[in-house]
């Protein structure tokens, strides 16, 4: 729980640099969004079979990416469904927002699931272009 803490604080410093260099309110934006949904991932935590959680992203490019490392055994399809819909949701209440959906239409929404080895991206799960709402989830998160 340390280690999702440190990330966290780590993700929002990196952005607030960003965002400086920026001077945009959409990066600014961007920062509140990500910071919302890092915070509410950390939920996850508690949840058995979940071994890695973080988020990542580019601003500029309004691209939010969250990588999950989980026990397949332990978490059906279904339940990281359910919990990823439970996570964006509850970030969208904490800055106001009724629907994930909506508030996420700008940006590229990647669900990655992390794996074991160094190296590269994890593998997309799922995703929710840019200017869309519907968070599109591949066949098969195995």
């Amino acid at each position: 729980m340390y280690v999702a803490g440190l990330q966290a604080v780590l993700f929002t410093a990196v952005l607030l640099v960003a965002s400086q260099h920026s001077g945009s309110n959409n990066m600014s934006e961007y920062m509140h969004v990500t910071n919302a949904i890092s915070t509410n991932l950390n939920e996850l935590n508690q949840e058995p079979g979940i071994t890695r959680i973080g988020v990542a992203g580019n601003g500029t490019e309004h691209l939010i990416k969250v990588g999950i490392g989980w026990d397949h055994a332990k978490v059906t399809e279904a339940r990281m469904k359910e919990l990823i819909d439970q996570v964006l949701s509850h970030a969208a209440a904490s800055y106001g927002e009724r629907d994930w959906q909506k508030s996420l239409e700008t940006y590229t929404l990647k669900i990655e699931e992390i794996v074991d080895t160094m190296g590269g991206d994890g593998k997309v799960v799922a995703e929710k272009p840019a200017g869309t709402t519907e968070l599109v989830w591949s066949n098969s998160t195995r």
